[in-house]
């Protein structure tokens, strides 16, 4: 007997195991599947629904991640964990008036607790309550010291605030704690970017890419910016650069259409693009072409067609809010 009732345990186990392996992995369908076989034979579990929530959650299954956030919400009112996902959960949904109870009700049942300070953080950013914002930063660097994702957050409060000489200091210790996240030495970029500090936003994506020789989005910032300095030999250099690691570049082609035009071989650099076609939207130089088009159209006399592509780009910037979330 006790042998046969040992066996749905041991399967449960065994589920669970491959849940979180398939969820690790990255097999969200399959580790969903599985949680709710598990949740099957054990449907009092926070923990199992929790999980199962997560999934639905990466697998845009909103209606079905939030019904179970709630269930384990409600079999576990006293767990922070449950609060804080289903709190983040909300906010991911923009329902930042719904999320601060729940996360507020978890900070104070596990107070000074840094995910959940970062959380309120990220929220309270975003609402314009920036003093309380960066007090659960702080709170959240003062818990895990060593947590980089809580400096970088923290940093970009501190711009946003104006106070730029925390700020960098903020982005440069988050990047020395995680020296090899490209979250961290884009956050700096951009932070030199937005403050006008262009040869140190060169200088920081040149250490970058030479730790990170294949990563295209560095060098092509490299080029971006060379161009906007008006470093202009030195942004054919590096253009073709790029074009040596990644033949199949559309950024380069797209910069170097830009360098064309501003040679005064606006014809050649329209040429160059036409033949790239339609991008798709996904592209990462979707924006910078149809604003490279819009201006060559312009040049070329063509004024319904580059107004056309101006349009589409504002449409789209319009589509793709800044995020605020450290990585």
């Amino acid at each position: 007997m006790s042998q046969f009732t040992a066996q749905p345990t041991d399967n449960r186990e065994a589920l669970k195991r491959q849940a979180m392996q398939a969820l690790n992995g990255g097999r969200f369908a399959e580790g969903a599947a599985l949680l709710q076989q598990v949740l099957a034979l054990e449907p009092g579990s926070a923990a199992v629904c929790g999980d199962l929530a997560r999934a639905c959650w990466r697998l845009n299954d909103g209606a079905k991640a939030e019904e179970v956030f709630r269930k384990a919400r409600d079999l576990a009112p006293g767990d922070p964990y449950h609060m804080n996902g289903y709190g983040v959960y909300l906010m991911s949904q923009e329902r930042l008036d719904e999320a601060l109870p729940l996360l507020e009700k978890a900070y104070a049942l596990k107070p000074g607790h840094h995910e959940v300070a970062n959380n309120l953080g990220l929220l309270l950013h975003r609402r314009g309550d920036w003093p309380l914002a960066e007090k659960y930063f702080r709170d959240a660097v003062k818990a895990q010291p060593n947590w980089p994702a809580a400096h970088g957050n923290l940093a970009t409060l501190l711009r946003d605030m104006g106070r730029n000489d925390d700020a960098e200091a903020a982005y440069r210790e988050a990047l020395r704690l995680a020296p090899g996240n490209e979250g961290g030495w884009r956050a700096l970029c951009d932070f030199y970017r937005g403050t006008g500090r262009y040869e140190e936003a060169v200088r920081i994506l040149k250490r970058f890419t030479a730790q990170a020789p294949f990563n295209e989005a560095g060098w092509m910032n490299i080029a971006e910016m060379q161009e906007a300095m008006s470093h202009l030999d030195d942004a054919r250099a590096t253009v073709q650069e790029i074009k040596s690691r990644f033949p199949q570049s559309i950024g380069a082609r797209v910069i170097e259409a830009k360098l064309l035009r501003r040679a005064k071989r606006a014809d050649e650099a329209l040429a160059l693009l036409k033949e790239l076609g339609e991008l798709p939207e996904s592209s990462p130089s979707y924006l910078p072409w149809l604003f490279e088009m819009g201006q060559l159209y312009e040049r070329a006399g063509d004024a319904e067609a580059a107004f056309a592509c101006f349009v589409r780009a504002k449409q789209k910037q319009a589509q793709s809010p800044e995020a605020q979330q450290f990585d």
